[in-house]
């Protein structure tokens, strides 16, 4: 059994490259390009990718990507990826993408045969109906990279670049395999550290991790259910009461004390313009 396995999957991968799209570019956010055959196409929304295509994002770029058999991967900015293998037949699947840098997340469907293998300058992660993240830097010296060209083949930038690479498991299972040969199996929930020397370290994951893409649809595109524009969770309605449930009984109104009144200050007489009825003595030299 074993033994047709592998020839199968030998099968798979002496098959003739076939230039039929292995997926599609389902979103699109900022600057998003594609690489193929020494040409440098801008991303759009429904763009079929090939095998061997290079998708890379600038400053503020992001994208998802849809493949052949239902995967998700987003990408997230300043992020360089290659669709290096992947052939599908049936329930059979073998995949293997290189990531020279960035970050990206991966939601891959539960594997009946093959693999699925994302491969960093540091490590190799091997997948089985998982969904991770995987990070790893920029190289300081990216420009002198470029200008040699080792920015297009993933073979010669490993053997230059050593970068480290973070992974950290959601859901399924993951083995992580190190430049140094060791390889341990990583459970959900849990932070893979691989230093550019090859040594792993395994810890609790954050309880947070900042999203890759946005939850704001692109223009033209779908908006995902459930949320708003800006990324603001949509706000659910309030259950309906369940009959013969008794209602809540409102609390009563606080009694106010009440104020004593205001009097307004007695009126102040002016002595001066008071006339009174006293009789006046008059003097002998008054007429």
């Amino acid at each position: 059994m074993k033994r047709a396995g592998l020839f199968v999957l030998l099968w798979l991968l002496a098959m003739p490259a076939a230039q039929a799209a292995v997926g599609k570019v389902a979103y699109v956010l900022g600057e998003v390009w594609i690489e193929r055959h020494g040409e440098r196409l801008p991303a759009q929304l429904g763009m079929p990718l090939e095998r061997r295509d290079i998708v890379a994002t600038g400053e503020f770029g992001r994208a998802k990507l849809m493949l052949r058999d239902g995967t998700k991967i987003y990408v997230g900015a300043r992020s360089r990826i290659e669709l290096a293998r992947y052939v599908s037949r049936r329930m059979l699947l073998v995949a293997r993408l290189h990531m020279f840098w960035g970050r990206a997340r991966f939601f891959v469907h539960k594997l009946v045969g093959g693999e699925f293998a994302v491969e960093t300058t540091t490590a190799v992660l091997g997948v089985r109906g998982t969904s991770f993240l995987v990070i790893t830097p920029t190289p300081p010296n990216l420009g002198d990279l470029v200008k040699q060209g080792l920015h297009r083949d993933f073979t010669r930038f490993r053997a230059v670049v050593k970068q480290p690479t973070r992974v950290v498991l959601t859901t399924g299972s993951l083995v992580v395999q190190t430049v140094r040969g060791a390889k341990l199996a990583l459970s959900p929930g849990r932070m893979a550290l691989v230093s550019s020397t090859g040594e792993v370290k395994v810890m609790q994951a954050p309880k947070e991790e900042k999203p890759v893409l946005p939850v704001q649809p692109p223009a033209g595109g779908k908006q995902e259910k459930g949320a708003k524009a800006g990324g603001a969770q949509a706000p659910r309605r309030p259950a309906a009461p369940r009959k013969g449930a008794e209602k809540p009984v409102a609390a009563p109104p606080k009694k106010l004390r009440k104020r004593p009144p205001v009097l307004a200050p007695a009126p102040v007489r002016d002595a001066r313009r008071t006339v009174t009825n006293t009789k006046l003595e008059l003097g002998p030299n008054t007429k």
